[in-house]
This record gives structure tokens, C-alpha cells and sequence, in this order.
């Protein structure tokens, strides 16, 4: 029940012109609510003021205009970032506005939607030093930074600084902030367009034809569900270019050797201009907390170390583009070279946008083929996919508890047509297994989601004979021990749900048992997140592969789907130092 008021209050929050619950009598959080503390304000069990009733009444006109004042008094569970009136104030000055009448109700729901997360109470101990990976309610996204004071300097989108934090009401948390937080709008492409200091680098995008990509914000796909987008941007600043003599796309042409410099050349993914433009481009959102995430999980026999040095490989817009991520004792590196000690690094984060996110690098960023480090090929880091499942689901930490979606054989691709048909290959022997199924699985707050990337699965449930196969993103050539990441369950009656692993058609020596595993003494292994390791391979060229996984459960006739059901997290490709 409380996950359909959630969605109703959303629905209601972006669509009603009147606060739906204004003249309605629901489950009103008893005591203090926000909006009642903020137009009340807040004392302490010893009588002391924690929130001043008079420094946010511009906040609650806000609420009120908005007529969503009432809908933050529902017993619910809510974190809210509310500037003070001087913070509202400012705003309304930097609008030309002379009071919160002048805006109207549309942007006052922009406003009030930016500033809240639903479903999530949030003290300033979950606030990471990046973005907060629960969205709000307008799905977007927060960025917290800290200054050199710690948690007495924290900043929102580094403009706000928090005043006052974790002021408990009866349904979430207020965080009270110096400055309101305009709301987001435009792509990548026209936020950068709008800053002069880029104009070399919006230039290369439009000739390339890529400043296109990065303006899509919205699409909706044959049955007219809005899919949104989210990417990431590694931009660079004229005066960087200018730097190595670079004024134009041109000159960059003849840097790069690139002898095509027709405006056809420059949309080809054959040309070295376009190769470079779409090396800074990577198609999922990172923000500075995902480029620093290098999670693997961790079973506890790792020895620490006082010394931090963390690697992992991403793959690029460019499709043979490999872009290297390191951790040098907390200083974050792009593509860093172990003999010179150098690397490019960010000189501005987290430039949130409707689309996604821009950082600003140091130093241009030349394709080249990185240092080796762990490779995670995740079994959903598919842009396609996100448009299947829908970005109501997809990646959505602020969901809830779990998210199903089954993925059609339209879907997904089906027999042997070509992978790049659908987002998978299935294949099935028989009809009789039609009723096996793989699906998108976001577990959100659920156990089985804690140690999951995104927290999200594919769920594989192939039956006998079938198989499931797709192409990873490129893998840099050299020598890999190949992991699975899985949840495991325990089975009484031992191993079943037993899977096979592929790649380029060769078999990888290990068999990963999903359910009831044992150990060689024949214990249990118990249920939970685990890592497996399913062999070694050497690639002698960086390029992307094909991974085929196919059931081996043996003696299962008559079995249940569960017996095959299989819970992926991602693919690991570590290193082999020789």
C-alpha cells in the first residue's frame, strides 16, 4: 500500500494543477510533519529553537503556490533540502521576480520536486562526498561535496551550503541550506553551448554530429513509453586545447594525423576526429561516487593496506574506446601511466543535467589503449535495455523493495538471429519450454540486492538444452582470470541450477551452481552474494566478444523453473600479472 501512495503522490506531484490532498482527509503523520515544522518551526524537548517558523516562510509560499503544501504533511518517509528565506530570496532576485507569486505553479512544482526525495529518510550520514544515488522526485539527482571544514561545510550542486542538518519530523528529514537550487534544464549539449569557455569542444560536437547524442534528453519507444536518458561527458575547456596549439576541429585534424576533414569525414566512426569526440563520451551516467566505486566484492580475506591503489576499465562511446579509472591514494585518474606517474584528472565534477553529467578534465583525452585492470562486463549495462525496462525501473535506487520485468523473445532476440538484432540471443529447443523466461530484476532495498551493482540482476531461467548469449563491450587484450558475481540460494537436496559460461565458443573450465553448492568437505555454501571463478582466457586484440551461457543441470525433468533460476550480477575480467 505505501508503494501505491508513493506512486500516486509522484503522479500527483508532476501532473495535478491543485494539491491533491488539500480538501481530503489520508494518513496524516502525527506530530510534526514537514510542512507543519516548517510553518511552525521546531523546538527542541529542552525549549530551544531548532527550526525558526520565520526564517522559512518563503519556502512554504513555495509549498502553497505549488499546492503541494498538504502532500508533505502525509505520513510517508521523505528527505528534504529547504533553503532559507534569505536562499529564496536571492533566487528570486537572480529571476527578476519581486515575490514567489511572480513564478508560476508549473515551476513551483519544479522547484518543490527537485528539493525532495520520496521514500527515503536521509541524515547526513548516507551523503556520499558526489552524488546521492536516490533520486528525487523530479529524477534527478543531488550532488553533495564537502569543504575543508567536513560536515561543517557541506554543498548541494556545489552552490548551497547546508546550515542546519538532520532535523527529524514525523515523516523524514529537513536539511535546511543558505541557497535555493534552480531546477534542471537542457542536455548536456546545450548546457555546455550556453558556456563560452567550451566552444571549441561544442564545435567538434556539432561537426561530428554527436552533439545530437548528447542532446537527447526524452524518447518514447513503439508503445509510447517515455524512456530518459543519462550520459556522461568528459569536457574540455578552450583554454586545454589551446594548450597544444588546438583552436578548431581543424587543427585537431592535423593533430590527430586525421586527413578527412569533410563534414562527412567528421561523422564517420572510421575518422580520427569523430574516434576522439566520442572517447570523452561514455553512455551511462558516472558521477565522481561511481567513477571512484571500484567494488569488488570482498569476502573479507583481503588484507588491508595503508597504500590505495585501485584500477578498473570503461568503455567509451567509441565502440573500441577503452577508457581506464584510477584510485592513487584517493586521487581519482583517468588512462594513468604507471612508468611516468601521470594521468588527466578532473578539474570540475558533477555538472548536473537533465541528461546526465559533465566533469571537465585537465588534458585532452587520446584514444589509446590503457594499462591493464579489472574489466566488470555487467549483464544489464545495455543502453537498450534501459529503454526496454523503462527508467521508472531501470537503475532506480528509489523504486522500492523489487522491480520484475520480463523480457519478451521480441526483446530480447530470439533462436540464432544475430545478437545485434535484440539485447540478447536466446535460444530454445522446444516449445514446451516457452514458459522459462530471463527478466531485468532491481532489488532495491531487498537483501538480495546489497552487494549487487545498481542492485539490479538478470534473471536467468533458460530450462534444458537452452541457451542465452550476448556481446560483452570491449575487453583489452591480455591473459584474465574470469569471475561470476551471483546471489546463491541454498537447496537441501543439492546442486542444481547449474550453468556454463563461453566465451567466443570456447568453454570456460568451471560450472557455477546457483543453487544448493557445496563445498568439497559437502557443506553447504551458504545463500548470499557470491563471487565464482569460472576459468582463465587471453585475448590477443582489444575488441568485444561473445559470451554464451547454457543450463547443464542434469536429471531435472519434471523439475520447477526455480530448479534452473539463476540471479547475475556481472562478469569480472581480472588481470593476470606474468
Amino acid at each position: 500500500m505505501k508503494k501505491l501512495i508513493y506512486i500516486f503522490l509522484i503522479g500527483c506531484l508532476l501532473f495535478s494543477c491543485k494539491d491533491p490532498y488539500g480538501d481530503e482527509i489520508y494518513s496524516v503523520a502525527e506530530q510534526n510533519p514537514i510542512s507543519l515544522s516548517l510553518k511552525n518551526g521546531v523546538l527542541s524537548e529542552d525549549g530551544e529553537v531548532v527550526l525558526d517558523k520565520d526564517d522559512f516562510t518563503l519556502w512554504v509560499e513555495i509549498l502553497e503556490r505549488a499546492d503541494l503544501y498538504d502532500a508533505l504533511n502525509l505520513s510517508g518517509t521523505y528527505t528534504c533540502f529547504v533553503p532559507n528565506n534569505e536562499g529564496v530570496r536571492s533566487f528570486l532576485d537572480e529571476k527578476g521576480w519581486s515575490s514567489v507569486a511572480d513564478m508560476t505553479q508549473e515551476y513551483a512544482i519544479m522547484i518543490v520536486e527537485y528539493h525532495t526525495i520520496a521514500s527515503y529518510s536521509l541524515s547526513n550520514s548516507y551523503f556520499p562526498d558526489g552524488n546521492i544515488p536516490y533520486m528525487t522526485v523530479s529524477e534527478d539527482y543531488l550532488h553533495i561535496s564537502y569543504g575543508d571544514r567536513g560536515i561543517n561545510s557541506i554543498y548541494v550542486n556545489n552552490r548551497a551550503l547546508l546550515i542546519k542538518l538532520d532535523v527529524e519530523a514525523s515523516n523524514g528529514y529537513i536539511h535546511t541550506m543558505d541557497k535555493l537550487l534552480p531546477p534542471l534544464e537542457g542536455s548536456i549539449y546545450t548546457n555546455l553551448k550556453e558556456d563560452s569557455s567550451y566552444s571549441i569542444f561544442v564545435d567538434m560536437l556539432e561537426k561530428t554530429n554527436l552533439s545530437e547524442y548528447l542532446n537527447t534528453v526524452y524518447d518514447e519507444d513503439e508503445n509510447g513509453t517515455t524512456i530518459r536518458y543519462r550520459r556522461t561527458l568528459f569536457a574540455v575547456k578552450n583554454s586545454t586545447f589551446q594548450s597544444h596549439s588546438i583552436n578548431n576541429i581543424y587543427d585537431l585534424a592535423s593533430y590527430l594525423g586525421e586527413s578527412d576533414t569533410s563534414d562527412a569525414g567528421f561523422r564517420s566512426d572510421d575518422n580520427l576526429v569523430y574516434q576522439f569526440v566520442a572517447y570523452h563520451i561514455l553512455t551511462n551516467m558516472q558521477s565522481t561516487t561511481d567513477l571512484m566505486n571500484f567494488t569488488v566484492y570482498d569476502d573479507g580475506t583481503e588484507e588491508p593496506s595503508d597504500d590505495v591503489f585501485q584500477s578498473k576499465i570503461l568503455n567509451t562511446y567509441y565502440k573500441y574506446g577503452l577508457l581506464s579509472v584510477f584510485n592513487i591514494n584517493y586521487d581519482l585518474y583517468l588512462n594513468y601511466s604507471s612508468q611516468t606517474g601521470k594521468g588527466i584528472q578532473l578539474v570540475e565534477t558533477d555538472w548536473n543535467v537533465k541528461n546526465g553529467i559533465i566533469h571537465t578534465v585537465d588534458n585532452i583525452l587520446e584514444v589509446e589503449e590503457p594499462e591493464m585492470a579489472n574489466v566488470i562486463f555487467e549483464f544489464t549495462d545495455y543502453e537498450l535495455l534501459a529503454e526496454v525496462v523503462g527508467t521508472e525501473i531501470y537503475r532506480n535506487m528509489t523504486y522500492g523493495a523489487s522491480g520484475y520485468i520480463n523480457l519478451s523473445k521480441n526483446q530480447v532476440g530470439v533462436n540464432n538471429e544475430n545478437v545485434t538484432d535484440g539485447i540478447y540471443d536466446w535460444y530454445q529447443p522446444t516449445a514446451t519450454n516457452d514458459s522459462y523466461t530471463i527478466a531485468y530484476c532491481l532489488m532495491g532495498s531487498d537483501a538480495i540486492g546489497n552487494n549487487a551493482l545498481y542492485k539490479d540482476y538478470l534473471l536467468v531461467d533458460l530450462g534444458t538444452g537452452a541457451w542465452l548469449e550476448m556481446e560483452t563491450h570491449a575487453v583489452r587484450r591480455g591473459k584474465y582470470k574470469v569471475y561470476a558475481a551471483y546471489y546463491h540460494y541454498i537447496n537441501g537436496d543439492g546442486p542444481i541450477g547449474q550453468v556454463k559460461f563461453a566465451i567466443d565458443g570456447e568453454n570456460l573450465e568451471n560450472t557455477l551452481v546457483s543453487r544448493g553448492d557445496r563445498y568439497d568437505d559437502g557443506s553447504d555454501v551458504p545463500q548470499g552474494y557470491r563471487i565464482f571463478e569460472l576459468g582463465e582466457v587471453e585475448f590477443d586484440v582489444t575488441e568485444t566478444h561473445t559470451l554464451r551461457l547454457f543450463s547443464s543441470s542434469a536429471a531435472l525433468s519434471g523439475g520447477s523453473n526455480s530448479d534452473y533460476m539463476t540471479w547475475l550480477d556481472y562478469i569480472l575480467f581480472e588481470p593476470i600479472e606474468e
